[in-house]
């Protein structure tokens, strides 16, 4: 199975009245003095009509598809995404913390993730199964203050599927996917401010379960480093990216019950 990975559109549009808050004008004010000059729509959309040249069997997408969990921007994302899902490959796709700024956009935020991401799990615990491969998708976001952007790994979603993943894979390979990496690209933990807390739960579930890979976005920068328990950590750099050529903003994986870990086939589609 051929997989994409790709994270971190950060599709932006202004707030219209009425949809301000602390921590939309605050961000919306950084994007327009300083986050409109590195990450452009219009590389993402680069990014994504390479890769569906070789369309991949099925895109995973970590999360922080918009900037400020707008209305509008939901919107602009579903028709960038459309390349993908116009083509009929499916999306297995996850919140990051700018598609949460606030509860307010909770209902439009679910709406949103079902049009355009796979429309029912194949079994009522949250795993998606293809052919050799089962995936698990974790919400990790939650509401925070101004100046944080951390996430939280719950127990609930990861005790489900410990009931179906309670015997060694056979014939399959187990993925996970969330927003936000347990390990930096220096090999520590992100800060207090912009990490994942209760990180360890996560930990602990893919070494007890025989997970190879967990795929990531949220810092930015494409890196792949072990977890502690031996699953391998896979973060995809921001879609939107004006630094390097497009096409290096879409990772590609070869995975199966064959591999040990997912097999990095480089960049682009």
């Amino acid at each position: 199975m051929r997989l994409a990975h790709i994270t971190d559109l950060h599709v932006a549009r202004s707030p219209g009245w009425g949809e301000y808050n602390a921590k939309r004008l605050l961000g919306y004010v950084n994007y327009r003095l300083f986050r409109s000059r590195f990450y452009q729509e219009q590389i993402a959309k680069n990014a994504l009509e390479k890769m569906m040249e070789n369309p991949p069997d099925a895109v995973i997408l970590t999360g922080d598809i918009t900037q400020h969990g707008l209305d509008a921007e939901f919107d602009a994302a579903e028709a960038l995404l459309s390349v993908i899902t116009g083509n009929g490959v499916p999306i297995i796709a996850v919140p990051g913390n700018h598609d949460i700024y606030g509860h307010s956009n909770r209902e439009r935020l679910i709406a949103f993730l079902r049009r355009i991401s796979l429309d029912q799990y194949p079994d009522r615990r949250g795993i998606y199964v293809f052919e050799g491969v089962e995936l698990l998708p974790l919400e990790q976001g939650i509401p925070t203050p101004l100046f944080f952007s951390r996430g939280r790994q719950t127990s609930g979603p990861l005790q489900l599927a410990r009931e179906l993943w309670c015997k060694k894979p056979s014939h399959c390979m187990r993925l996970v996917c969330g927003h936000y990496p347990v390990i930096d690209s220096h090999g520590g933990r992100l800060l207090y401010f912009r990490g994942l807390r209760e990180a360890h739960k996560l930990i602990e579930f893919c070494r007890d379960h025989s997970v190879s890979g967990y795929f990531c976005g949220h810092n930015h920068k494409r890196f792949v480093t072990p977890m502690p328990g031996g699953c391998m950590q896979y973060a995809a750099p921001a879609l939107s990216s004006v630094h390097g050529s497009d096409s290096e903003w879409v990772s590609i994986y070869r995975c199966g019950p064959d591999l040990d870990h997912p097999l990095d086939e480089g960049a682009g589609g």
